[in-house]
């Protein structure tokens, strides 16, 4: 209401005031109603809250951390302008806007993938010994699994939990990694170094998840999303597909060749360990360079 207005009506500047703060607090208490009604759902029994953050049980004694990544929109690729060692398939840079989720804190470490194999018979990686994970190694994140393996692996998780257990998409990888601002690396833009990731060879092999946090964790407190292990995400792979993806949760093409691959290794460079770098493999094909994380689908009811 115009000030003209309230003079009109005879209002006192004293009763003008106090109605004004009585309205602000009126939409302060709705805006906060409002915001309530959007945030992550309330973890069950089976779940530890803390914060964004939840700790979900796959067996006793086995447990997955999990940090909330809120909706909105980020960007997603690499402006060459920006980061000058952008590689041809993550252009354009676009807009995306994801719903909310459930991003696994860390990459699924060899405890968690061997709570799988002894649950389910599943065969064990390759390296591991008479069915055991490497000793001293527990907390490293798995490797040698292939995509099939790793979609076994959350079909499993789904039924124990009861929760929509999957790999991400790489939009939902990229915006975890790098929160909304177009950021080269989960920290910022600074070129990585021993202190902020697993990366060129400086450890010869896998570390134990979580290592360089926090110095290296993104916005939302994602570890290791550069270096340590590459991880599957669940789209297709197509060098084309940021020309024409959707804006709106894109799930990746109909069909391409392999799967995707994101966040680089233990021995890859600083090219290869930027968030928006996009490697493809055959979904049966497994290295020891490779990993997963998973994801909390948010199910409306």
């Amino acid at each position: 209401m115009e000030l003209l207005e309230l003079l009109q009506n005879g209002e006192s500047e004293e009763a003008t005031h106090e109605r004004r703060c009585e309205a602000e607090e009126v939409a302060r208490k709705q805006h906060e109603a409002e915001e309530a009604a959007h945030k992550p759902p309330a973890p069950s029994r089976q779940q530890r809250a803390t914060s964004n953050e939840f700790t979900l049980t796959l067996a006793p004694g086995v447990e997955m951390v999990f940090v909330y990544v809120p909706a909105g929109e980020f960007l997603m690729g690499s402006d060459p302008n920006v980061d000058t060692l952008a590689y041809e398939d993550e252009q354009p840079q676009h807009r995306v806007f994801l719903d909310e989720y459930w991003m696994g804190k860390y990459p699924v470490t060899n405890a968690q993938y061997a709570a799988f194999v002894r649950a389910t018979g599943h065969t064990v990686p390759q390296h591991w010994q008479q069915g055991q994970a490497p000793e001293g190694k527990e907390q490293h994140p798995v490797i040698w699994v292939s995509w099939e393996d790793v979609i076994t692996f959350c079909s499993w998780a789904t039924q124990v939990t009861k929760l929509v257990v999957r790999l991400p998409t790489e939009a939902e990888w990229e915006k975890a990694a790098r929160g909304i601002d177009g950021r080269i690396y989960p920290w910022n833009n600074e070129v990585p170094d021993a202190s902020r990731c697993n990366f060129a060879k400086y450890e010869q092999g896998t570390t134990s998840v979580g290592k360089y946090s926090l110095r290296g964790d993104s916005p939302y407190g994602c570890a290791d999303m550069s270096g340590n292990v590459w991880e599957w995400c669940a789209d297709y792979y197509d060098s084309e597909y940021y020309r024409n993806s959707s804006e709106y949760n894109p799930r990746g093409p109909a069909d391409g060749r392999g799967r995707v691959l994101r966040g680089g290794s233990w021995e890859n460079n600083i090219r290869n360990v930027r968030i928006s770098t996009r490697a493809r493999l055959d979904s049966t094909d497994m290295r020891g360079r490779i990993g997963f994380r998973t994801v909390i689908e948010i199910v409306v009811r």
